[in-house]
């Protein structure tokens, strides 16, 4: 099934009072929670003609133990025999992986291993192999060379066990289908249901129950022969509730048992092959075991998990814990050591109901029936033990007089797929069905607009419901760049507002507010089944180039997955029809892309990118600080990208918008590569190219990334996340924000809260120094007079529907550990986390570049940004290094871009193919340098001098570097030598440093023509090497000059262009009298502003009526007195909107004497479907 269709409506039979019901408002069996066991009875008891209800307060079902576990199938060689937990486990095992392969749930059998140490272990080992005996279980014994070869990832084992059976499956996915296949089935279930008490009135249960929110309550009561207690955590609440009117009812004693587990990357899938056990002392000879230990395993999802650990607690908290890292990890790196707290892209904790026996609590009494205590292997278990509750059911009331048939009408239902995990030959049956496959939400996880728009057909109703029915936020960036468009699309499904998404505990539903009890009606999704002819025009309009002719030509040149497009009237395409494919339409994706038609104004040269724009990031960054070195001006984000956009559409190049790039592919045999690309409302193609340079930028360090642990309370976000939901939505995420983490985007946000109401408690970086730019600590903190705490940083979030404060801890400067005895609260409603840029590389390894540089976390390259030997792979900007311009991340990608041209042998004549020179540093003052090794490109020398003297950035080696500790007053150097001697055959570079943080890029240029005059053409003989170095400048004599002894030195740093001068100010009776130390003219007016009166330029945004954009950006067209700012960000936040449509530079408004502009056009909103 492609395309859910909904769930059947049957309504709660609830009573408002206490009453006398009739018979049709009378259920054979209530169940009271929807986990595993809750929904394995719900689903045995569809098969029968029993009219059963299910009552779970959680929004969804399943968001108890059943989704935080580890999803093990078990075996049971673990569990203590002649127990209940060994009889049901036995009874279940294969009985759930039936129930998962009937119901299209995911289950793999990858087997266990139980690895042993030494002779102790070794024992257990023996011990286990007799359970698997007495079980009939199959199992082989691994000596140490097997399972160094097998799993060649563990170190140390001496021996192990391996039991074939045991299987790994998504927990929360069971319990939705075999949920919604009961409801299909006549099954009711009502959900946001609390039970808030028990009696007896005529032999029936008169079950008092309460739903709504904190604001609307409303109290009912539900009537039925049979009580089922299935409600985890809660078992021993409902036994209370029922104790006084039950006769021999016995106390049930629950222990609440928090297991932490850790999700580590998918760069880690198949880091084992097997769920990996270590030996113990054989279960059920020490009371004292409480847990099966530290496990790996390797889940369906591609993920690993590492956990749980075990903590028993008061109250039925899922915070996470720090403590818990040092308790898995140290016991995990011995065994894996490839296994690191670093690949940990999240954690999450569970509650396991633990009964005070140890052992599952199975009672029944006057109709009531107890099912409690089902902690581990109770997910292996629940389908036998729902068989043997509906057959006390069946039997009390057989003995009523109550006859209990089988349902003649079942059906199966089984879960809809996900795209993802369809191979890519057979995803075109599922986009012809529905376009909305067609439509990437989560580009980590590859989730779509259709299997979204199924799970909410299926019963979703919160964003961590979405997330376990379909891993969207789940993934590398943990909804960072796609949370606030999921919570949007969730929100126009349900008819509610996003902030009553975001403020939904999917756990406490009663606890918050407000989320109307209307949202129930979930409005009908019909899908949307395209005509050839529809999807050729599609195809047409995802295409952005500056003719019809062109957009027609690109159209024609992919091979499409879709059997239907194939009856258009499409050409086959050209065998090769791209020389280059570049993916990403940042600013280096575009330089790319100019420099490459510059080479060659003939080359075929294609972008691909997930946006439907040009220019990446860069609309949504409405803060100045772009193209001055590219246009001579100081521009805003959404001015750059739209320069950029029409610099781009001025030449041949042909732009895929809307195209989600889900795999690359490289031929050994023609040296060709295919991208393979999912087009929103068209479906995959296939692109063939001889090149393929990788552009996609980078994405921001999560919570997780950044050790902050506690709860998940909405309004944890990064700082981008912040961005775009209040410079393009208008939304702000809270009123009260600590930013965690001094990066450039983490204090240019401190000031946009600042300037649209909020309150900045403070910025905390754990360092000893800002990790932004300095200009951004001047223009951001200081002039908002917003504190900086130096090493201090958050280690812990409170709050259940929403932050509402926040741990902080000083932070050990050697260590960089936080000290837990400095720990104080600090009240918030949002936590906007700046904690540095991780770049987005996977596609780059995944075509096999020459490995990661540890030092600055990207692809080794050369000076060409050449990221493989052995087929033509580049890559560049953010996505190599971050940068701290975008103006430097297109020149990067203008090396890229131009060397390939080259390569491919289409700029030029056949030229003498330098070989590469190894560059290396000298000292201790580097963080990193890249490229690695330095080569030039194919290109004459005259035509490299030509594009050197007209200032074309492509025909210059780029060295970037980053220092580790503040330097003033040095020098670089850079100079080739004889490798392996202190020979230096040339000096390139010899530049003064005043001053360089370890904030600040770095950069070295010199021209190619240099290289290879001074170094290739002369020093030919051996081998070489560069070497780049930073050392001590001359002293300099004292820099006061005549006369400025007695004066006033203010030092500052120039805020008037991204130069960011290190300035010194001298002033007299505060009058400005000189400054030094200024590199343009732009230096001079500041510092003298600075002392007369402070001016600044910002930017906001404001709402647009009518337009394909909710909001404009808008700056100051010359700068504003520093004081009056405030003031009028609140008369712009009262201002009326503009109505579409929108040119950029268009003056709309004037305040206190200042004009301000649109940095950006926005059209009319189309009228047209699609």
């Amino acid at each position: 099934m492609y395309v859910a269709h909904p769930l059947p409506k049957t309504p709660l039979r609830c009573q408002p009072t206490p009453c006398t019901p009739a018979d049709d408002d009378i259920y054979d069996v209530a169940v009271v929670g929807a986990g595993i066991c809750g929904a394995c009875l719900a689903y045995e008891a569809s098969r029968t003609t029993l009219k059963t209800v299910v009552l779970e307060r959680a929004v969804e079902v399943g968001m108890g133990t059943s989704r935080a576990m580890s999803g093990i199938i078990h075996s049971g060689i673990h569990t203590a025999q002649g127990t209940l937990k060994a009889r049901f486990e036995q009874l279940g095992r294969e009985r759930v992986v039936q129930l998962c392969k009937d119901l299209c749930v995911s289950v793999k059998q990858c087997g266990e291993l139980v690895v042993a140490r030494g002779e102790t272990e070794e024992a257990c080992l023996d011990e286990a192999a007799r359970v698997c005996e007495d079980l009939g279980l199959e199992y082989h014994f691994w000596d140490a060379e097997t399972v160094a070869r097998e799993e060649p990832h563990l170190v140390g084992i001496t021996r192990a066990l391996k039991v074939p059976f045991t299987c790994v499956t998504n927990p929360f996915e069971l319990v939705h289908a075999l949920v919604n296949c009961a409801v299909e089935n006549g099954v009711t279930l009502s959900c946001s249901t609390e039970v808030i008490g028990v009696n007896r009135v005529a032999g029936l249960y008169e079950i008092e129950v309460r739903y709504g929110t904190k604001t609307i309550v409303t109290t009912g009561y539900v009537y039925a022969r049979t009580l089922v207690n299935a409600a985890g955590v809660q078992a021993d609440t409902i036994t209370d509730l029922a104790r006084p009117v039950v006769a021999k009812l016995e106390r049930v004693k629950i222990i609440k048992r928090r297991g932490q587990i850790f999700v580590l990357d998918k760069n880690l899938d198949g880091v084992t092959k097997h769920v990996i056990f270590t030996a113990r002392a054989p279960v059920g000879t020490s009371g004292e075991i409480v847990s099966k230990g530290v496990l790996i395993v390797p889940t369906v999802d591609g993920t690993v998990l590492v956990g749980p650990t075990a903590e028993d607690v008061e109250e039925e908290s899922l915070e996470t814990v720090r403590e818990s890292v040092p308790a898995v990890f140290t016991h995990i790196r011995e065994l894996c050591p490839k296994i690191t707290p670093g690949a940990t892209i999240c954690t999450f904790a569970g509650i396991r109901a633990v009964s005070s026996t140890g052992d599952f609590v199975l009672d029944s009494q006057d109709g009531f029936f107890q099912c409690a205590g089902i902690q581990s292997p109770g997910f292996t278990a629940a389908p036998a033990l729902a068989l043997h509750l509906l057959d006390e059911v069946r039997r009390y009331l057989q003995e009523a007089g109550i006859t209990v048939g089988d349902n003649s009408a079942w059906k199966l239902r089984r879960l809809t797929t996900r795209l993802a995990r369809v191979a890519p030959d057979k995803r075109a049956r599922f986009i012809a069905e529905d376009v909305a496959f067609s439509k990437v939400l989560c580009g980590c996880e590859m989730v779509t607009a259709g299997d979204v728009e199924n799970a909410i057909t299926e019963g979703c109703r919160s964003l961590p419901g979405l997330k376990l029915r379909t891993r969207a936020t789940a993934g590398r960036c943990q909804g960072g760049f796609c949370a606030e468009g999921l919570r949007e699309f969730l929100a126009g499904r349900l008819g509610i507002t996003p902030d009553s998404v975001a403020h939904l505990d999917p756990v406490r539903p009663l606890t918050i507010g407000p989320y109307p009890p209307e949202s129930s009606e979930v409005r009908l999704y019909r899908p949307t089944q395209l005509t050839p002819q529809a999807v050729c025009l599609a195809l047409l309009d995802n295409i952005i180039a500056r003719s019809a002719y062109l957009r027609r030509r690109c159209a024609e040149s992919f091979t499409f997955a879709q059997p239907f497009v194939g009856t258009t009237t499409v050409p086959p395409p050209p065998a090769v029809p791209y020389d280059l494919v570049i993916i990403g339409s940042g600013p280096a994706g575009v330089g790319a892309a100019l420099a490459a038609i510059r080479a060659n104004p003939a080359s075929r040269v294609l972008i691909v990118t997930k946006d439907a724009h040009i220019g990446g990031i860069l609309p949504v960054c409405i803060h100045s600080g772009y193209g001055l070195l590219r246009y001579g001006e100081e521009l805003t984000g959404p001015e750059f990208a739209e320069m950029l956009e029409e610099e781009l559409l001025q030449t041949d190049v042909c732009i895929l918008a809307n195209s989600f790039v889900y795999t690359t592919a490289h031929s050994k045999a023609d040296g060709t590569f295919t991208v393979s690309a999912l087009m929103r409302n068209v479906g995959q193609l296939h692109i063939r190219t001889r090149a393929v340079l990788t552009a996609q930028g980078c994405r921001e360090r999560h919570r997780y990334n950044m050790s902050i642990f506690g709860t998940r309370a909405y309004g944890v976000m990064t700082a981008g996340a912040a961005q775009k939901l209040i410079n393009v939505q208008g939304r702000m995420p809270g009123k009260r924000a600590v930013v965690v983490g001094s990066g450039d985007i983490g204090l240019i946000m401190a000031r946009r809260f600042t300037l649209e109401g909020g309150q900045v408690v403070g910025v905390f970086e754990q360092g000893g120094l800002p990790s932004g730019l300095p200009r951004n600590t001047q223009a951001c903190l200081i002039d908002f007079d917003i504190p900086l705490f130096l090493n201090e940083t958050v280690v812990r979030v409170h709050g259940d529907d929403a932050v509402t404060s926040v741990d902080v801890a000083k932070v050990d400067p050697v260590t960089f550990e936080p000290r837990m005895d400095t720990v104080r609260n600090v009240e918030c409603d949002c936590v906007l986390l700046a904690g540095g840029l991780l770049q987005q590389m996977a596609l780059t390894v995944q075509l096999g570049c020459r490995g990661v540089n540890p030092s600055y976390r990207g692809p080794i390259v050369d000076s060409c940004r050449s990221a493989a030997t052995d087929k033509l792979l580049y890559t560049a900007g953010n996505g190599l290094q971050v940068h701290d311009l975008a103006d430097e991340a297109v020149v990067e990608g203008e090396i890229a871009g131009f060397a390939a041209i080259c390569q491919l042998g289409l700029a030029t004549e056949a030229v003498t193919k330098y070989p590469p020179i190894p560059l290396v540093s000298e000292g201790d003052l580097f963080q990193y340098i890249l490229p690695a090794s330095v080569s030039p490109p194919l290109m004459t020398r005259a035509k490299l001098l030509e594009r050197a003297l007209a200032g074309d950035h492509s025909a210059e080696c780029s060295i970037s570097f980053r220092v580790k500790r503040p330097i003033h007053n040095k020098v670089l150097r850079l100079y080739a030598r004889r490798a392996g001697t202190c020979d230096v055959v040339a000096e390139l570079v010899c530049q003064e440093i005043d001053e360089l943080l370890p904030a600040e890029m770095g950069i070295c240029r010199i021209p190619v023509v240099d290289l290879i005059d001074r170094v290739y053409n002369h020093c030919c003989r051996g081998r070489l090497e560069l070497v780049l170095t930073i050392e001590d400048a001359p002293s300099r004599p004292d820099g006061a000059a005549a006369g400025l002894e007695n004066l006033e030195v203010h030092q500052m740093r120039c805020l008037g262009c991204p130069n960011s001068c290190n300035m010194r100010v001298y002033t007299q009776n505060g009058r400005f009298v000189r400054a030094e130390g200024y590199t343009c003219r732009v230096g001079l007016a500041f510092g003298r502003g600075e002392i007369e009166n402070p001016t600044r330029s910002f930017s906001t945004t404001i709402p647009v009526l009518g337009g394909e954009a909710a909001r404009v950006p808008i700056k100051t067209l010359t700068p504003m007195p520093r004081r009056q700012i405030l003031e009028a960000m609140a008369l712009i936040r009262d201002s009326r909107p503009v109505e579409a449509p929108v040119r950029r530079g268009t003056v709309l408004f004037q305040i206190g004497g200042v004009r301000f502009v649109t940095c950006a056009s926005v059209a009319r909103a189309s009228t047209k479907a699609m």
